[in-house]
């Protein structure tokens, strides 16, 4: 039973990894001998056979497994040995060749990391579909040159940074609904240049902005009104950050997340539960191999955790897991985006669309004759309905609008919305009914 089961998996392309045994003789423990499964022994750190490892013609791969740190009952650490260990550090490394999507070679019995040849260039990216939604020109809201996008889901609207206007030192974010109406403006202590971050951090309910080394916060109260009058600055220089182009704040970790080009890499800063930003930990996923150009622009999808980014040169869209590994890439050279100045994940504007549906919106601040914009994208294909050829259909109810109050007696146009479970009519007539003038 135990052999049909790993044959099976094995042809269904599943990668079986076993440890070969720990009685330190000859003969290699099952399911490690079956032929499908890889079987892993143990080596010591000059890499001769650990005295505990089972041995035989079945073994194709050994790996490390003498004095493996590893986690302990109660929070603890300490040092293990075993080939059950040695298995593991095959299992990671071939999941790493597969997620490159390059095969597992076990000749000579060695397995090594990929060379940076191997890493793929985001045209070698897995395609995914991507769409645009619409595009709204910022000067229809007197803002120009847009240098920065968030949006409050507490306020349900998007925060655009204008740039910074001549003689003056502070900034003006401009709050747009969902229906595109310019709700107002903020004035800000910030100097809108191409080289400041922005970003909503939705876990503390805060703007922030990232700009010569300094982290600056701005809380927002109960209603989702930006509270400017007290200012939070932290030091930031010990994220290590030399030319940032990007930033994003995990909503449910509260981490923030920052694109440095100077590298290029991936910077994760996690604020302490107590100290906040003033007590970090920092950690590092470098983005160098990828060769890939310059990269700007940092966006995290909460529905799937992946972080996205801007390929200038490729004009894509380059989709990455936390951990810096690729997932997809999307062609955006239709839209010829110019000087990408910000990204962020956010409802859907279309009210008939599902609720929890997230579309990404870019900001390009334009330049050489061409307008600010702000670009909603989506990843949903639509879908292709194949419509038979003649059909019938039941009469179910009939509807007399104009007997509602108040009353809808040219009806020329139904749309549902999910959001309120309710029917949008439109009526031509409106502008004549003296009800409504």
């Amino acid at each position: 039973m135990l052999e049909q089961a790993v044959n099976y998996a094995d042809h269904q392309g599943v990668i079986v990894v076993a440890a070969s045994g720990n009685t330190g003789l000859e003969g290699v423990l099952y399911p490690a001998a079956f032929e499908s499964v890889i079987a892993v022994g143990s080596v010591d750190p000059d890499l001769q056979r650990s005295q505990f490892s089972s041995y035989g013609p079945e073994i194709d791969l050994q790996a490390p497994g003498r004095d493996i740190l590893t986690t302990g009952s109660y929070a603890s650490y300490g040092l293990m040995s075993g080939t059950s260990f040695a298995a593991a550090h095959v299992s990671a490394v071939a999941s790493l060749e597969m997620a490159f999507g390059a095969a597992l070679d076990l000749d000579g019995g060695l397995i090594t990391l990929l060379p940076p040849s191997r890493i793929p260039t985001p045209a070698a990216y897995p395609a995914s579909y991507v769409g645009e939604v619409r595009t709204t020109f910022t000067d229809e809201f007197g803002i120009p040159e847009p240098v920065g996008l968030a949006f409050s889901p507490r306020a349900g609207m998007f925060q655009v940074l204008g740039a910074l206007k001549s003689g003056e030192s502070a900034s003006d974010i401009n709050l747009i609904t969902m229906t595109e109406d310019l709700a107002g403006s903020v004035r800000v202590p910030i100097g809108a240049t191409d080289d400041v971050q922005m970003a909503f951090d939705e876990n503390a309910n805060r703007l922030l902005f990232f700009q010569e080394n300094g982290l600056i916060a701005f809380a927002e109260d109960s209603d989702g009104q930006l509270v400017v009058t007290t200012v939070t600055r932290h030091d930031a220089r010990r994220f290590g950050i030399r030319n940032p182009q990007g930033m994003t704040v995990d909503p449910l970790s509260g981490a923030l997340f920052m694109l440095d080009s100077a590298g290029p890499s991936l910077v994760r800063v996690e604020p302490d539960p107590d100290e906040g930003f003033d007590n970090v930990v920092v950690s590092v996923v470098d983005l160098s191999l990828r060769d890939s150009g310059d990269l700007m622009g940092l966006a995290l999808d909460p529905n799937t955790g992946h972080l996205h980014l801007f390929s200038p040169a490729e004009q894509k869209l380059v989709e990455l897991t936390q951990s810096g590994q690729p997932v997809a890439g999307r062609d955006l050279s239709d839209l010829q985006i110019g000087n990408l100045q910000g990204m962020v994940f956010a409802p859907s504007r279309d009210q008939t669309d599902d609720p929890s549906a997230l579309n990404l919106y870019l900001t390009d601040s334009g330049g050489e004759n061409k307008p600010g914009r702000i670009i909603e994208l989506t990843f949903i294909k639509p879908v292709d309905f194949a419509f038979a050829a003649s059909s019938h259909a039941t009469l179910v109810q009939t509807i007399d609008t104009s007997q509602w109050s108040p009353p809808s007696p040219d009806s020329a146009g139904i749309v549902y919305l999910p959001a309120s479970n309710s029917l949008l009519v439109s009526d031509s007539e409106v502008n004549e009914m003296p009800i409504f003038t």
